[in-house]
C-alpha cells in the first residue's frame, strides 16, 4: 500500500470516529443524567466501535512507517 493510500484510508476511519462521537453525544443529551439505561447500553456500543477504528488507524500508521 502506497503512503498516500494509508492517508487516505486514516482521514476515512477519523471521519467515521468524528460522526460515532457525535452520535455518542447526541444519545446522552437525549437521555439526560441517569435516566435511560438502554442510551448508555448505546453509548457503550459506539464507544468499542470508536475504540475499534483507532486500533485500525494505529495498524495503518504501522504500515506507514515499514513502507
Amino acid at each position: 500500500m502506497e503512503s498516500w493510500q494509508i492517508n487516505l484510508a486514516k482521514e476515512a476511519v477519523r471521519k467515521e470516529i468524528l460522526q460515532l462521537i457525535t452520535e455518542q453525544k447526541e444519545a446522552l443529551i437525549k437521555a439526560g443524567p441517569g435516566k435511560d439505561k438502554q442510551v448508555h447500553e448505546l453509548v457503550d456500543d459506539l464507544h468499542n466501535q470508536i475504540s475499534l477504528r483507532m486500533d485500525v488507524i494505529r495498524a495503518l500508521e504501522k504500515l506507514d512507517i515499514i513502507d
